[in-house]
Parts: structure tokens; sequence; C-alpha cells
């Protein structure tokens, strides 16, 4: 896992990433998002100097009823 947090340190420090969030007075928001199976998903955030925050959180997933199926019908 500590790969992956370095490749997205890396780019959010890149020359690129940086110009525009400067040139363009963006606010840069990075996420490193981990999915535990099926139902799970944790996210940690990294501040704009590369650090994650000490622990990730879990997202909250909507109701089963508000999903669409392949057909775009609602369950």
């Amino acid at each position: 896992m500590e790969n992956e947090a370095q490749q997205l340190r890396d780019y959010i420090k890149s020359t690129e990433v940086q110009q525009k969030v400067e040139k363009e007075s963006l606010e840069l928001q990075a996420h490193f998002v981990i999915i535990v199976g099926s139902r799970q998903i944790l996210l940690w955030d990294m501040d704009k100097e590369g650090n994650l925050a000490a622990e990730p959180r879990l997202v909250e997933m909507s109701s089963r009823s508000n999903r669409q199926d392949g057909r775009g019908h609602y369950s």
C-alpha cells in the first residue's frame, strides 16, 4: 500500500499539477481509495504536502433502493 500512496504523493507534487493549481487558483484535494470486498470503501485523505491522514474513513453507501440495474431501472 505504501507504493500506491507514494504514486499519489509523487503525482500531486509533480510540476504539472502544482503549476495547474497555482495558475488556476485551485484547491488541491487528493484521496487514496481502498475498496474492501464488494461493500466497503475506505477513503484516505492526503494533504497538499503528500501526507496521509492518520486513519482512513469509511464511506457510507447509499441504500440499495437508490441503485440502478444495467437497464436503468431502480431496484
